[in-house]
């Protein structure tokens, strides 16, 4: 935890034994020099733990802030990483660590070490089920799937008389019925070209003063993605991507007569196209222009940017998906679902457009493994030459006894407690925080006992 939170912490229970990461992160970096042989251990352990999706050279590409390093210093500030959490489970005799997603090198590290001493590395994953968003999903490791989800499938596929049919066709009656966007609330809202010149003005100024009055404040090696955020130029970068969007990018809209495939983008620079799919699919326009190439005729493939910003990405990117004649680059403000509901089926690496694609009984072709992975309407691409084969040689059907079990098997291993949180507490004023976490603590401590006892029925 960090500073600000520790002193929280011990206000509130004076008692409890807490560490303070970043200081354990800074004594060991500058106590311990590289050292080739314990680079050489930390390597085999990603290998054999990670059974062989990461190497450590793959962990540091995928964190955002680690361009600001030096090859040794990204290499011995992974050292400091793997010799903290190693030394710390140990010594607590740690069996569950709770944290968030594989999202950063920091916390990857830990995954890996948490397989290595036999704990489990434990994150949220929030209910992406109509009328169960205040609900979770627990999920481990950067494999992004669950056991017990895989199992509650197999469990109903085996034994369909379990399976409560008439919820499950209610959750898919409202899937199709609604076009909600997931966590709605992080969705940016457009603006004017000379309110974002304002804003990108400001924030540079405050920039400036900020990295004048805390010019010292970050470490660099040890503290890489703070020290990023004292350089933040998001806004001025802003700025000048929608203004070239409005000079040479020309969005379209879905087109009824036509047939097509759908790939919604994924965030960019986000979990889920690095720790998530192995650092495989970083560039994701050379991805959409391989699935485009492989289409048989006469398809097209719709792509649309993530609704929950707008803006950070360059307008090159846009320019070379034009260029592709079946490509179509849609408006942002188009719902996904309306997208899903005419597509023939959707390509996504790991995304929540694959839940709900399933949801409306349409085929998922996913590049990386996810919590919907096991269900028999998902196709994973192992490689992108995969694709023509699959699309022609191959059908993916959504069997509805297979898409009952996959959906009840869900909602078994859905949880209560809306603790998803990414802003401040005071946005959200319509949710009782002191009764979510109660949820959420009773949750925790029940999913510990049902994969504890390998729970099934």
């Amino acid at each position: 935890m960090s500073k600000y939170e520790y002193d929280i912490l011990k206000k509130c229970v004076p008692s409890v034994e807490a560490t303070i990461f970043l200081d354990e992160i800074k004594r060991i970096y500058y106590q311990h020099p590289l050292n080739d042989t314990l680079l050489e251990e930390i390597d085999e352990v990603f290998l054999k733990e990670t059974h062989k999706h990461f190497t450590l050279n793959a962990s540091i590409q995928g964190d955002r802030s680690f361009h600001l390093l030096t090859y040794k210093e990204s290499l011995r500030l992974m050292q400091a990483y793997y010799i903290f959490w190693k030394d710390f489970l140990l010594s607590k005799h740690a069996n569950y660590v709770f944290h968030e997603t594989v999202s950063l090198a920091f916390n990857h590290v830990g995954s890996v070490v948490c397989r290595l001493v036999g704990a489990h590395w434990i994150y949220q994953m929030p209910g992406n089920i109509p009328e169960y968003s205040n609900y979770h999903w627990y999920l481990e490791n950067e494999i992004y799937d669950s056991e017990m989800l895989e199992n509650r499938y197999l469990y109903y596929l085996k034994c369909p008389e379990k399976i409560n049919v008439d919820m499950c066709k209610h959750i898919v009656s409202m899937a199709k019925q609604t076009n909600t966007i997931a966590a709605a609330y992080l969705v940016k809202k457009e603006q004017s070209l000379l309110e974002l010149w304002l804003k990108a003005i400001l924030v540079q100024c405050r920039n400036k003063i900020v990295n004048i009055i805390k010019r010292n404040q970050f470490d660099r090696q040890t503290e890489p993605l703070e020290y990023l955020g004292n350089l933040n130029e998001t806004p001025i970068q802003t700025y000048r991507n929608i203004k070239a969007y409005k000079q040479y990018i020309k969005f379209d809209q879905i087109h009824p007569d036509e047939r097509y495939y759908y790939y919604p983008f994924h965030l960019e620079p986000e979990a889920t196209i690095t720790y998530l799919c192995e650092q495989m699919y970083s560039n994701q326009i050379n991805l959409i222009k391989n699935i485009a190439a492989q289409l048989p005729v006469g398809i097209y493939l719709y792509v649309k940017d993530h609704p929950h910003a707008y803006g950070y990405r360059n307008y090159s990117d846009y320019q070379q998906l034009m260029n592709v004649p079946n490509i179509r680059l849609l408006e942002r403000s188009i719902p996904g679902k309306e997208v899903i509901k005419g597509a023939i089926g959707v390509f996504t690496i790991n995304g929540t457009a694959g839940c709900e694609a399933l949801l409306m009984k349409k085929p998922v072709y996913c590049f990386g493994r996810t919590y919907y992975s096991c269900y028999s309407g998902v196709r994973y691409i192992d490689n992108v030459k995969e694709i023509r084969h699959i699309l022609y040689d191959e059908k993916l059907e959504i069997k509805e006894n297979d898409l009952y079990a996959w959906i009840n098997a869900m909602v078994d291993c859905l949880y209560p407690g809306k603790v998803w949180f990414f802003r401040h507490p005071s946005m959200y004023k319509d949710i009782d925080l002191k009764v979510e976490s109660c949820k959420f603590v009773d949750s925790f401590m029940d999913y510990i006992k049902r994969i504890g006892s390998n729970e099934i029925d």
